[in-house]
């Protein structure tokens, strides 16, 4: 039995050598044929400086290095001050995709990046329970965030069909319903 379990152990790390060979050879060819100022950035520095995109296959180890990035963070003004990192990233990337004419990818990465902002305001009212204030800077920069998020899908729903349009709609009232919250904060500044 504990033979088998090596073979197993053997067989997939042989599997993932080759998968990140054949990666590799794929970057490096289709590397080849662009200009040789692209051809200078590396595909990890890529990867950590936020310019892999969705449907990228990096953008995999992107979200998650994001996420282990989260699990270590052990005070929820960290959590909270990320999350309003992530949720501004996830913005830019969608002004991105939208220039590049992606509009489900960019309508679901402003889902995720809508996401991020509603958990760092859950996160802000939780520390403002009671009478504690909130962090006036934070407060803003949701409020901004947020207005940004309102302004971009009131100017992208028009591009999209009927049917996806239901889920701006969607996405715009949830929007809607964090920047109550959000201005509530501030009315008690």
């Amino acid at each position: 039995e504990s033979g088998n379990r090596l073979r197993r152990g053997v067989s997939f790390f042989l599997l993932f050598g080759f998968g990140i060979l054949g990666f590799s050879l794929r970057s490096s060819s289709a590397m080849l044929m662009q200009e040789p100022s692209v051809r200078n950035q590396q595909p990890l520095a890529k990867l950590f400086s936020g310019e892999v995109l969705p449907g990228n296959p990096l953008y995999t180890f992107r979200m998650a290095s994001d996420r282990v990035r989260l699990f270590m963070m052990r005070s929820s003004q960290q959590k909270k001050t990320t999350y309003l990192e992530y949720s501004k990233a996830r913005l830019h990337t969608t002004q991105i995709l939208l220039e590049k004419n992606e509009l489900m990818l960019a309508s679901s990465t402003l889902a995720k990046g809508l996401m991020y902002a509603g958990k760092a305001v859950g996160i802000e009212e939780g520390l403002g329970k009671g009478d504690a204030p909130h962090n006036t800077d934070d407060t803003r920069a949701m409020d901004g965030i947020l207005r940004e998020y309102h302004i971009t899908l009131l100017r992208i729903k028009p591009l999209y069909r009927d049917a996806d349009r239901v889920f701006l709609d969607q996405l715009l009232s949830y929007g809607e319903s964090l920047q109550d919250i959000v201005q509530s904060f501030l009315s008690r500044e």
